[in-house]
């Protein structure tokens, strides 16, 4: 996670340097007809987690992994180009199911799902490599994480827990300009957000409310979008 942040850390110097009139190569601006320019983009895509491990206080056997399934993201971004750079923000949904707990006594079944709601703040350079637009950069922002209850057999392992987390990202993608006003591309996005901690009721051990702390989480997105300028 630290070092995500100090990548993350390193994206935003670069963007305050370049609206402070510090030279970058001529490599770093897009075409001179998108400086000064709003835009919109829509996109959607793929998401892969690796595995999630989620340790429950009152459960004498400690912490267990479980299984994110690919899931998928949908989102919004408003923008600016100042040619040099673009600065937006980022709204985006994500979810995923969680179909097992990996215990030390053995696997266990369970109906779940991961979600997240983000609001990010991204800065990116564009580099023109015709007849593309090459993009790297990185955002900062807040998202809203959900994991449902994890239960087999209306046993409940693990209770719902739901928190508002520190969320940190770096991008990159290319694009290619269909018209004037109007472009699709690809991005990757790799997306870390903090740990989870919260309370509430599991049957482990029959003891009730138990403090449950969930691992920070790492999506690796793949998505397509199409932006319009205006």
């Amino acid at each position: 996670m630290q070092t995500t942040l100090s990548l993350v850390s390193s994206v935003f110097l670069l963007g305050t340097l370049s609206l402070q009139g510090v030279e970058l190569e001529d490599t770093v601006i897009q075409p001179e007809k998108n400086n000064g320019s709003f835009y919109v983009s829509l996109l959607g895509g793929a998401a892969f987690f690796p595995d999630g491990k989620v340790d429950v206080a009152n459960n004498p056997s400690g912490a267990a992994d479980f299984d994110l399934e690919t899931g998928y993201t949908v989102g919004a971004r408003l923008g600016y180009d100042f040619g040099r750079m673009r600065v937006e923000g980022e709204l985006t949904h994500t979810e995923a199911d969680i179909s097992k707990l990996d215990t030390d006594t053995g696997p266990v079944s369970v109906g779940s799902q991961f979600t997240s709601d983000s609001l990010m703040v991204n800065v990116l350079w564009d580099f023109d490599v015709a007849p593309f637009v090459v993009s790297v950069g990185g955002g900062i922002g807040a998202s809203k994480v959900t994991y449902d209850q994890m239960a087999n057999g209306g046993f409940i392992a693990v209770a719902k827990s739901e928190e508002t987390l520190f969320t940190g990202q770096l991008i990159f993608g290319a694009s290619y300009e269909v018209n004037e006003s109007t472009s699709v591309g690809i991005n990757y996005r790799y997306q870390m957000i903090s740990d989870l901690d919260d309370n509430g009721y599991v049957d482990t051990a029959g003891l009730g409310p138990s403090d449950i702390n969930f691992d920070d989480v790492e999506i690796s997105v793949f998505e397509v979008f199409c932006t319009m300028r205006f």
